[in-house]
């Protein structure tokens, strides 16, 4: 019940979360003390999961039961200027196109950067017409090395 955008520069997440009938404002975005950035959709307690997971060091006998299950978390990261992803299985894929968008959001939000929205503007988008997504935007954006 959420929305991470990717327009390939910045990773924006939106801030709801939903235990029941109980919205609660959360952070879906969190950097790494190696300088990695990760960001999620879906239950947050599988994606701390997955990160946490990740920051143990990948042992994949030791990948997060409950992403094994149909209320997975999707989980991306930033590492070295690219983005990968987690479902299901501890292999991360490399994202190689953008716009993308990941949660119960993602269609809206994949429309509003086609039409020209960034990442942030996109989840801004999204957060008017999709009811699980909202109550404001976390973002981080990579910077670009500079050409000499």
């Amino acid at each position: 019940m959420s929305v991470v955008c990717w327009d390939g520069k910045t990773l924006a997440a939106d801030k709801m979360s939903v235990y029941d009938t109980i919205i609660i404002k959360t952070k879906k975005i969190k950097q790494l003390a190696s300088g990695e950035v990760f960001a999620w959709a879906g239950s947050v307690e599988n994606a701390l999961a997955v990160v946490k997971w990740y920051e143990d060091g990948q042992n994949e006998i030791e990948w997060p039961k409950c992403q094994e299950t149909n209320d997975y978390a999707q989980v991306v990261f930033l590492k070295d200027g690219k983005l990968y992803e987690f479902e299901q299985m501890p292999i991360p894929q490399l994202v190689t196109s953008f716009p993308r968008a990941w949660g119960s959001g993602a269609a809206f939000a994949l429309g509003a950067m086609l039409a020209g929205a960034d990442a942030v503007r996109a989840v801004r988008f999204t957060s008017q017409l999709c009811n699980t997504v909202g109550l404001g935007v976390d973002s981080f954006s990579i910077k670009k090395k500079e050409k000499k």
